[in-house]
């Protein structure tokens, strides 16, 4: 049992940040496609003029500002989707995704008792591999517009042992449009929204994240 945490309230993170994506799709046959999605975030930041209690465990920290902080996420997916319903128009897709969550956390400050000018670090580095059910449509307009949409989604809840529970939800979904500009390039935009909520218990120790990020996308597609 510790303390809920916002980085962004409370540690002072930006809560709005441009970064890049990368995404290859490969259609290996006509109904058959692998995809792989690439995602980095990293924020730091130093903040000053105020106070946070903390607790780790047992101990409770009262800190005196300034706290330096990070919270790194690099998402690796790799996914297999088959095509239901695809013509020259439109298509309909479900599939099967793993997402590699990357996440790395921490906290530095100075603590003011019971021994003042003591400096608290506290780093977090966490793999979890997520799955998830993935489905689309996409639908052309003509032939230079198409739409273009993706839900992917997984609720779970487990009971690893007498006394070890996970759950947790997780939702990717974006919309948006492209347009071939020319043969082998195009141009597109979409809203993405990426959504993770986990809990997890183990006897005492009770742990919790809950993240999401979102916003318009822009970008280049190249296909061949």
């Amino acid at each position: 049992v510790g303390t809920g945490i916002s980085f962004e309230n409370n540690l002072g993170l930006d809560d709005s940040k441009s970064t890049a994506l990368a995404d290859i799709d490969w259609r290996f046959f006509k109904r058959h496609t692998v995809s792989y999605r690439y995602f980095d975030l990293a924020r730091s930041s130093s903040t000053s003029g105020g106070s946070v209690t903390i607790a780790i465990g047992d101990e409770v920290f009262d800190l005196t500002l300034p706290i330096q902080s990070f919270f790194d996420i690099t998402t690796n997916e790799i996914a297999y989707s088959y095509s239901i319903l695809f013509d020259q128009k439109k298509e309909l897709y479900a599939g099967l995704g793993i997402s590699i969550q990357d996440i790395g956390i921490g906290i530095q400050g100075t603590e003011s008792s019971p021994n003042p000018g003591e400096i608290i670090n506290s780093r977090l580095n966490s793999t979890a591999p997520l799955p998830t059910l993935n489905f689309g449509f996409n639908y052309a307009f003509t032939d230079k517009w198409m739409f273009q949409s993706m839900l992917g989604w997984l609720a779970v809840e487990l009971e690893l042992d007498a006394d070890e529970d996970l759950s947790g939800q997780i939702i990717n979904a974006n919309v948006g449009v492209v347009w071939q500009a020319f043969k082998n390039v195009g141009f597109f935009a979409n809203y993405q929204v990426y959504d993770v909520d986990v809990d997890y218990k183990d006897n005492d120790v009770k742990f919790a994240v809950d993240y999401d990020y979102k916003g318009p996308v822009l970008g280049v597609s190249v296909n061949f």
